[in-house]
């Protein structure tokens, strides 16, 4: 294996057999395949000695998981359990996509990924000697566990692609194996925020769990990147972080969003009056989202000069209906509820959300044949159970 790479002027050299081969303890890399580091991890001290922040968060990510990995593998009561510190560097770019494009030109079959560097060929590679012990067992098994991400929706396993790229943002390249098991009370699509709320929350746990050391605005901004690649919504994360109610003046994330937090106080009533409206598919329509648009900057325009619970509702009405999303029973909803209170469409979804007269309110809902969730407005935002409720 060895020979055969030096012999095809690999895409990566390596400065000792142990470090190919602990880049090549991956079950689904053939052998003799050429391997570029994107990013190493050192298990010698050398690295040690030269001071520098870490280059990007999967680095650090990387540096977290396989301290761990080890410290898991330390045999109970040695005299070295703290001893061991990893240390992870990122290759320059421009080296890597360099070394990819000679790679594909010449043909030959490489892979891209984390490598790791061993300090011998024997304990420090996971191979045993007679009469001694190793410290550690499994190192390169340790070490080479791919990163999983599942995630569960009560106790169901789902596919959840915002919850899934925000874990995966969060934890970066290293190889840990996260499950998620998410608890709902809300229908999905159907303009509750769910997958915002999923992705924030798992977030917020992984951080917490994996100790990653991500400051709050910084999980923020990795749910709310995922919220939009997913083209699940478009800035639900953020509001769901800072509870009560909000004016967005410049869209985005923490530190690029510009965004004014208000007081609320409300108890409503959520009505779900008809089959899931995915926002995936909303998105998709590029008509309506133009009208979307048009219609949503002017109310949130006006909104900014004065606002309050009532005006929000006010012109939340007044959108939906302009820009064509509040139909059938959704916009009878809205103004059969008008004695009663105020009601707005959820965005984007077949359902409703009011205040004011709540039984009443209840009545007229389940008149139509809605399922009717009571809640009220969280001040506080997304936090961890363990920062009280």
């Amino acid at each position: 294996m060895l020979s055969r790479c030096l012999e095809k002027e690999p895409a990566h050299r390596f400065q000792s057999a142990s470090e190919l081969e602990a880049a090549l303890t991956r079950e689904d890399v053939p052998v003799g395949t050429l391997v570029v580091s994107s990013y190493a991890i050192g298990l010698d001290s050398t690295g040690l000695y030269y001071e520098g922040p870490p280059a990007d968060e999967t680095v650090t990510a990387l540096e977290r998981a396989a301290r761990r990995a080890i410290e898991e593998g330390v045999r109970p009561g040695s005299r070295f359990a703290s001893a061991f510190t990893p240390y992870a560097s990122r290759a320059t770019p421009a080296l890597v996509a360099a070394l990819e494009r000679e790679a594909t030109a010449a043909g030959a079959r490489f892979v891209t990924g984390a490598t790791v560097t061993a300090p011998g060929f024997f304990g420090p590679s996971g191979r045993h000697v007679d009469g001694l012990t190793n410290t550690v067992s499994d190192v390169k098994a340790r070490l080479g566990r791919k990163q999983n991400v599942r995630v569960y929706l009560n106790r169901q396993e789902v596919p959840a692609p915002t919850t899934k790229l925000a874990v995966e943002r969060a934890i970066g390249g290293a190889a840990f194996e996260v499950i998620v098991q998410s608890e709902v009370q809300l229908p999905i699509s159907q303009g509750f925020g769910m997958s915002a709320a999923g992705a924030l929350s798992a977030a917020l746990a992984v951080n917490e769990a994996l100790d990653l050391g991500m400051s709050h605005t910084r999980v923020v901004a990795i749910a709310h990147a995922a919220e939009t690649e997913a083209r699940t919504g478009l800035g639900d994360v953020v509001p769901a972080s800072l509870g009560g109610m909000d004016v967005r003046l410049e869209s985005g994330a923490p530190p690029h969003a510009i965004v004014r937090r208000l007081a609320a106080e409300a108890d409503l009533i959520l009505a779900v009056l008809g089959p899931p409206m995915p926002t995936r598919a909303v998105l998709a329509d590029a008509a309506k989202v133009k009208a979307i648009g048009e219609s949503g900057r002017r109310c949130v325009k006006e909104f900014a000069k004065a606002p309050s619970l009532d005006h929000l509702f006010r012109l939340g009405k007044q959108f939906s209906v302009e820009s064509g999303l509040a139909v059938g029973k959704v916009r009878e909803a809205m103004e059969a509820a008008a004695p009663y209170g105020s009601c707005s469409m959820s965005m984007l979804g077949n359902s409703v959300f009011a205040t004011g007269q709540i039984e009443p309110l209840d009545a007229l809902f389940k008149g139509l044949g809605a399922q009717r969730y009571r809640c009220k407005v969280d001040s506080r935002g997304a936090r961890l159970l363990t920062q009280g409720a």
